[in-house]
C-alpha cells in the first residue's frame, strides 16, 4: 500500500520543486478565473438586461473579442519591453477599474465599451502571464511543462466555479456581478505586485535532478539567447499547428452540443451538461499524472499524441453518437486537451530567446483565438452542406494535416537536441 501511494504521489513531487513565484502566479490565474463573472454571460446580460437583439448582441461581443486580441498583440511587445509582472498586476488592475464603471452602467449599453476596455487589459495581460510563467521556471524543458501544468489546472478549478456564481448573480445580484468580477481581479493584481521586486533580476535555476549536461546545455542556450536568432520555419509550422489545434478543440463548445441535440433531441441539453462535467473532472484527475508520464518525452510528440486523441475522439462521436461512446471520448479529448496545453509553450519556448517570448507567445495566444473562430465558420458550412454526421470527417481531414507539420517539425526538431 505504502508503495502504491510513493508510486502515486512522485507524480506530485515536481510541482512542489517549482519555484513559489509560479505557485503565486497559478494562484492569480486561479483566482481570475474564479472570479470572470461578466464574460461567461455576456450574451446573456446583452439580451436579457440590456434588451439587444441577438444579432446587436453578437456585434457587441464580436467588439470586445477585438480587444481582446488588439490586446494580446500589444501585450506581446510590451512583455518583452517591461517588467512582465509588472504588466500583469497594472493590466488587471485597469480591467478591474474598467469593469467597476461598467459596473455603474450596468443598465445601458455605454457599459459595452468599458467591457472592451477591460478584454483589451485582459488581452495584454495573458501573453505577459505566459511569458513570466516561462521565464521564471528552470532551465529546462521538463519544469516548463509542469508550470503550465499547474497554470492549467489552476485556472480549470477557478472556471469551473466562476461561471456558477455568475449564473446566480445575474439573476438576483446584477450590478455585483460587475463589482464581484472587478473585486477578483483586484486581488490577483495585488498578488501578481506582490512578486514583483522578489523576482526582479532572478535568473532560472536549473532542478536539482538535471544531469550536468542538460545544464550545460541549458547554459549555451541562454548565453546564445541574445545573439541567436527565432526558427521562423519551426515557428510558423507551430503556429499553423496552433490553430489547428484550437480548431479541433473548439469543437467542445459549437459541434459536439449540436451532436447532442440532434443524437438525444430534448435530453441533448442535459447530457451535454454531463459530458462537460465528465470533462472538468477528468482535467482534475489527469493534468498531474499525464504530465508526469509525458514529461520527458518530446514536446513534439506529445502534440501528436494530442492530436490523434483530438481526431479519434471526434470522428467516434461522428459515426458512434451513443451517450456512452461519448463519455469514453470525452476522456480522450480532456487528455488531448492537457497534452497540448503542457507542452505547446513549453516548446516554442525552445524556439525562441528569452528577449523575445512575449511578443512569441502573443502570436500563439492569436493562434489559439484563430483557430477557435474558424471552428464555428468552417463547421456550421460543413453542417449545411454534407450534414452533421459527415461533418466531422472535416476534423480528421484537419488532424492528417496536422500530423503532417508536426511530423517534419519533428525531424527539423531531431537535428537540434531539445532540453530535457
Amino acid at each position: 500500500m505504502k508503495k502504491n501511494d510513493a508510486g502515486f504521489l512522485r507524480h506530485f513531487q515536481p510541482y512542489l520543486a517549482l519555484d513559489r513565484a509560479i505557485w503565486m502566479i497559478a494562484f492569480a490565474r486561479f483566482i481570475i478565473a474564479g472570479g470572470t463573472f461578466v464574460l461567461p454571460v455576456y450574451a446573456l446580460i446583452l439580451t436579457q438586461k440590456l434588451s439587444l437583439s441577438p444579432a446587436d448582441a453578437g456585434m457587441m461581443v464580436f467588439i470586445v473579442s477585438i480587444g481582446g486580441m488588439i490586446g494580446s498583440v500589444l501585450g506581446g511587445y510590451l512583455a518583452d519591453t517591461f517588467n512582465r509582472l509588472a504588466l500583469m498586476a497594472i493590466s488587471e488592475g485597469f480591467s478591474a477599474v474598467c469593469v467597476i464603471i461598467a459596473g455603474l452602467f450596468a443598465h445601458d449599453v455605454l457599459s459595452v465599451i468599458f467591457i472592451a476596455l477591460s478584454s483589451l487589459a485582459l488581452g495584454i495581460m495573458r501573453p505577459a502571464m505566459r511569458a513570466a510563467l516561462l521565464s521564471l521556471c528552470s532551465t529546462t524543458s521538463e519544469s516548463k511543462r509542469y508550470a503550465l501544468s499547474l497554470s492549467y489546472l489552476a485556472f480549470n478549478v477557478g472556471h469551473a466555479v466562476g461561471p456558477l456564481i455568475a449564473g446566480f448573480l445575474l439573476l438576483d445580484f446584477y450590478q455585483w456581478l460587475y463589482w464581484g468580477d472587478a473585486a477578483t481581479t483586484l486581488i490577483a493584481a495585488y498578488l501578481l505586485a506582490s512578486l514583483i521586486k522578489k523576482t526582479t533580476g532572478r535568473k532560472p535555476k536549473a532542478d536539482k535532478k538535471t544531469s550536468q549536461e542538460s545544464i550545460e546545455r541549458s547554459t549555451e542556450h541562454d548565453a546564445q539567447d541574445n545573439v541567436s536568432k527565432p526558427d521562423k520555419t519551426q515557428i510558423a509550422l507551430f503556429l499553423a499547428v496552433n490553430i489547428c489545434v484550437s480548431f479541433c478543440y473548439a469543437q467542445i463548445t459549437f459541434t459536439l452540443p449540436l451532436q447532442m441535440a440532434e443524437s438525444f433531441s430534448d435530453d441533448g441539453a442535459r447530457y451535454y451538461g454531463l459530458i462537460l462535467m465528465i470533462n472538468a473532472f477528468a482535467v482534475l484527475g489527469l493534468t498531474t499524472v499525464l504530465t508526469s508520464l509525458t514529461a520527458k518525452t518530446h514536446p513534439i510528440k506529445n502534440l501528436m499524441f494530442a492530436i490523434c486523441g483530438y481526431g479519434a475522439g471526434y470522428v467516434m462521436i461522428g459515426f458512434m453518437p451513443i451517450l456512452l461512446v461519448m463519455g469514453f471520448v470525452i476522456l480522450i479529448i480532456t487528455a488531448s486537451e492537457i497534452l497540448e496545453v503542457t507542452n505547446g509553450d513549453a516548446y516554442l519556448c525552445e524556439l525562441v530567446p528569452e528577449s523575445h517570448l512575449g511578443r512569441y507567445v502573443s502570436f500563439s495566444v492569436i493562434a489559439n483565438n484563430a483557430g477557435i473562430a474558424l471552428c464555428p465558420l468552417l463547421m456550421g458550412f460543413a453542417i449545411e452542406s454534407i450534414g452533421l454526421s459527415w461533418a466531422w470527417s472535416l476534423v480528421g481531414i484537419v488532424t492528417v494535416f496536422t500530423l503532417l507539420c508536426l511530423g517534419f517539425m519533428l525531424k527539423r526538431a531531431e537535428k537540434i537536441p531539445l532540453q530535457l
